[in-house]
């Protein structure tokens, strides 16, 4: 048997033609495994969709916070859409072996 991993974090993916801004991206909590074909998407639950623009000062309905690489935008029920990325990764055979640095980033492993 061979052994894979797993972990989610948060990517974004930008609407060509536009400047970067944040309400031309998608957001979404992506499980990224690696296997022996190397990395791929073992799943993925979108956040912030790009048609929806955000006013972060007049909504309230997102938080906003930084790292030193990018912005990420979080939606209130981002903990309901992260819980069902989980249900379908044990689904597919994954099973939890820990954490990373951010309260999002679950780590996995299943043998294939």
């Amino acid at each position: 048997m061979t052994l894979e991993t797993c972990e989610i974090r948060i990517v974004y993916q930008k609407k060509s033609g536009l400047s970067g801004a944040i309400g031309s991206r998608d957001w979404f909590f992506e499980a990224t495994a690696t296997g022996p074909n190397g990395q791929y998407s073992a799943g993925s639950e979108i956040l912030v969709p790009r048609s929806i623009r955000i006013n972060l000062k007049i909504t309230g309905d997102y938080t906003f916070s930084s790292d030193s690489r990018n912005h990420i935008i979080i939606h209130n029920d981002a903990r309901v859409k992260l819980d069902n990325l989980i249900k379908r990764l044990y689904a597919d055979g994954w099973q939890s072996i820990g954490r990373g640095n951010e309260w999002y980033n679950l780590q996995f492993q299943r043998n294939i």
